[in-house]
C-alpha cells in the first residue's frame, strides 16, 4: 500500500447521485501532481465496474470538465 492509501480512512464512503458508494482501496494516481485523480477499488460492484477512476473538478473548469465527459460518452462503446 502507499503513503495515500493508508493515511485515508477506509472504507471510504461517497455519494454517486442519491447512493452511497463503499471503496475498500483508494490510490492517488498522480501524487507528485496536483491534479486529483483516484483509482477506487469499490466493495459491492453489482452495478458498477469493481474499479472506477474518480476525478476532483478544479475550480473554473467546469468546460474542460464537461468536454471530457463528452468524450468519454462518445466512447463508452469502446
Amino acid at each position: 500500500m502507499d503513503d495515500f492509501t493508508e493515511s485515508l480512512p477506509l472504507p471510504l464512503e461517497f455519494f454517486l447521485g442519491d447512493r452511497c458508494v463503499t471503496a475498500k482501496k483508494a490510490e492517488l494516481l498522480d501524487p507528485n501532481s496536483d491534479r486529483m485523480v483516484y483509482r477506487l477499488e469499490l466493495t459491492d460492484s453489482s452495478s458498477l465496474p469493481s474499479i472506477v477512476i474518480l476525478k476532483k473538478q478544479k475550480p473554473g473548469w467546469e468546460d474542460q470538465f464537461n468536454n471530457e465527459k463528452k468524450a468519454y460518452n462518445l466512447l463508452s462503446r469502446l
